[in-house]
C-alpha cells in the first residue's frame, strides 16, 4: 500500500512536471490517463488515497479528519489538488472509473 502510494505522489509531483495550480497542461492530463491505464501501481494507489479519504465520520460523530494532524491534511489537500489538476482537461471517456470515484469523494469533501 505505502509503496503504491508513494508511486503515485511520485509521478503526480515529479513526473508531470505539476509544481503548481497554472503549471497543469494537456500534455500532463494526457499522460495521467495514460498511466492509469498502463500502471497498475498508479491504479493501486489511487485506490488506497480513495480509501484515506475522510468522508463520513466515525462513531462518535466526528469526522474523521477533525483528528488528523496538519501534515496529513496538507498531504491529503496536495493530492487531491493535483488529481483535480490533471483531470481537468479530459474527457469522461478518456477518465477511469476510479478517478471519478475520487473526483466526487474530494468534492463531497470539501463541501462538508
Amino acid at each position: 500500500m505505502a509503496d503504491d502510494l508513494a508511486n503515485l505522489c511520485r509521478f503526480l509531483f515529479d513526473e508531470t512536471g505539476l509544481t503548481s495550480l497554472s503549471s497543469s497542461t494537456t500534455s500532463s492530463s494526457d499522460l495521467f490517463s495514460q498511466r492509469i491505464r498502463s500502471d497498475d501501481s498508479i491504479t493501486r494507489g489511487l485506490r488506497y488515497f480513495y480509501l484515506l479519504l475522510p468522508i463520513g465520520g466515525d462513531d462518535d460523530g466526528k469526522l474523521r479528519f477533525e483528528t488528523w494532524s496538519d501534515s496529513q491534511l496538507q498531504a491529503l489537500v496536495s493530492i487531491s489538488q493535483a488529481i483535480l489538476l490533471l483531470s481537468r482537461s479530459l474527457l469522461v471517456e478518456q477518465v477511469e472509473p476510479i478517478v471519478l470515484s475520487l473526483l466526487l469523494g474530494e468534492v463531497q469533501l470539501y463541501t462538508k
